[in-house]
């Protein structure tokens, strides 16, 4: 990145794919121990490469991080998490839409009253 390269070039080059690419307000108090340097960092630096804590000892994860805002602990504000609540919302209203449609192509027969009854698909 001080070389000049993009962030995504770099991502499809070196990144684990199991991996999360980033993150958004996440309390510093709640990084792992590992992610010392970005809680030292300041807004708007890039970190220098930092190893994480890999789950084996055979295979070693490094991470780098863009600190692109920093500011005080306290409540979020409608304007940090609107876009966050705005896909959530899209996301439940397709997955309404997605069951009410299924529910449209389901056709259940029951013939009689008698509990060993038989359900039919057409």
């Amino acid at each position: 990145m001080a070389a000049g390269a993009s962030l995504d070039s770099l991502q499809r080059l070196y990144s684990d794919p199991d991996e999360e690419r980033s993150f958004e307000l996440f309390p510093v108090d709640q990084l792992p121990p590992s992610y010392a340097p970005v809680v030292s960092s300041d807004s708007g630096t890039i970190t220098p490469v930092f190893r994480l804590a890999a789950p084996d000892t055979l295979r070693s994860k490094w991470a780098f991080a863009i600190v692109t805002q920093k500011r005080a602990a306290g409540p979020l504000r409608y304007e940090d998490v609107r876009d966050q609540l705005r896909t959530r919302v899209g996301q439940d209203m397709a997955l309404k839409n997605y069951m009410a449609h299924l529910r449209r192509l389901a056709y259940i027969d029951i013939r009689g009253t008698t509990p060993n009854a038989v359900l039919h698909q057409p």
